[in-house]
């Protein structure tokens, strides 16, 4: 029996792009091209820093995503994402990092995640790994409240040797527009998404049920994420929130 401990390292790693299967990327200032998403623009150069932690709690860990490189034009278009994760006061030691190669057709986000996770901050030797094929959003025009759809992911994990893989069936809803505030700024008109995924093991019978509050800004993208998982009588809730962006001016 593979236990759900010893990949938790490995997941952990997808989690710095899906939480509800979303990358956070921005829209560019200046002359760029229109997005093809205006909730996820692919501006090559584009920073964002969040910080993770329990609902009430101090951050846990610092996410850094930074886009490296985009192709294509108009509404086809491929970005090449890094993600990295430290431990708050400790900017120059990765925990964990990855690679997303997001893809944009029609408007509509999909994406692929590889990354690594450290047996312990500042070793070189990765004690996990994760290839995760995740969902993002439907076409901006779409995003009105009311509007449902429903996704799938799977995520393949290794630690110790160990590996296992997660399916992953979402019921997505926009809810609507509210204004957030985060420690990057206050935000009006913040696109609004509930979704609730079913997460199952494979091989092993074991499930868990996943609830999220995203938040969204146009020419920004994430702004703050909630997220709850509850397995048996157990959940546990967390906060991640922007702290930073090169988009913001």
């Amino acid at each position: 029996m593979i236990s759900g401990r010893r990949i938790a390292t490995a997941t952990a790693v997808a989690c710095l792009s899906i939480g509800a299967g979303v990358l956070v990327v921005g829209q560019a200032l200046g002359d760029a091209p229109p997005p093809c998403n205006a909730y996820y623009p692919l501006p090559s150069g584009g920073t964002w820093t969040y910080r993770e932690g329990p609902l009430g709690g101090k951050p846990r860990v610092e996410k850094t995503v930074v886009v490296r490189s985009v192709e294509g034009a108009a509404d086809r278009r491929v970005a090449q994402v890094e993600q990295s994760v430290r431990t708050p006061g400790a900017p120059g030691v990765a925990a964990g990092r990855a690679r997303t190669t997001v893809h944009c057709d029609g408007g509509r986000i999909g994406m692929t995640v590889r990354g690594v996770a450290q047996s312990r901050e500042g070793e070189s030797t990765a004690s996990g790994s994760v290839d995760a094929r995740l969902p993002g959003l439907p076409p901006a025009a779409k995003l009105v409240p009311g509007y449902e759809w429903t996704s799938e992911s799977r995520i393949q994990a290794k630690d110790a040797g160990i590996s296992a893989t997660t399916t992953g069936t979402r019921k997505n809803r926009v809810a609507g527009f509210e204004t957030v505030t985060v420690p990057a700024g206050r935000f009006e008109g913040a696109l609004k998404i509930e979704t609730v995924e079913e997460l199952r093991q494979e091989g092993q019978g074991r499930s868990a049920r996943q609830e999220l509050i995203e938040w969204y800004v146009r020419g920004i993208g994430l702004v703050m994420r909630e997220t709850r998982v509850r397995s048996g009588t157990q959940s546990a809730t967390s906060v991640e929130a922007l702290t930073a962006s090169s988009l913001i001016r």
